[in-house]
């Protein structure tokens, strides 16, 4: 386990609305933001389903020159205000890691984490907005500054 992920609160997250949830086996958390928007969509009146890692893409990382596959935390099915059914790719992230790093005036090996971090998922980021192009479906990324 990497050292960015031992304070992030894991756990199995019970849904008030489990017949949302379109999968089997627990539905697990990797830490407060996606705790809270697991209950944001659970309790959304308009959302009719949803699923948890459910969508595996596979794509190719820059920062470890591997190819890896990418587990996008949501895909969520819900009823717009026209009463459509549309379908998002949801990935959940600490903003921190959803923008590039600002280049200090020491390069750190804090930095260069950050860095490596970033461009790992601007790739996994890329593709995943190809597949759902494909599919015809959005893909977004939220953080704790849309909640």
């Amino acid at each position: 386990m990497s050292n960015k992920y031992r304070s992030a609160k894991r756990g199995i997250f019970i849904p008030k609305n489990p017949k949302k949830w379109i999968q089997k086996g627990k539905i697990i958390f990797r830490s407060n933001i996606e705790r809270k928007y697991f209950n944001y969509f659970d309790v959304n009146p308009s959302v009719t389903s949803i699923a948890s890692e459910r969508v595996v893409i596979p794509y190719f990382d820059k920062a470890s020159n591997k190819l890896r596959k990418y587990y996008v935390d949501l895909i969520v099915q819900f009823r717009d205000r026209n009463g459509n059914i549309k379908t998002k790719l949801i990935e959940i992230k600490h903003s921190s890691e959803s923008i590039r790093p600002k280049k200090p005036k020491r390069v750190t090996n804090s930095y260069k984490q950050k860095v490596m971090t970033w461009i790992t998922n601007e790739c996994k980021w890329n593709e995943a907005k190809n597949w759902c192009s494909k599919k015809g479906i959005e893909f977004i990324v939220l953080t704790e500054k849309n909640l």
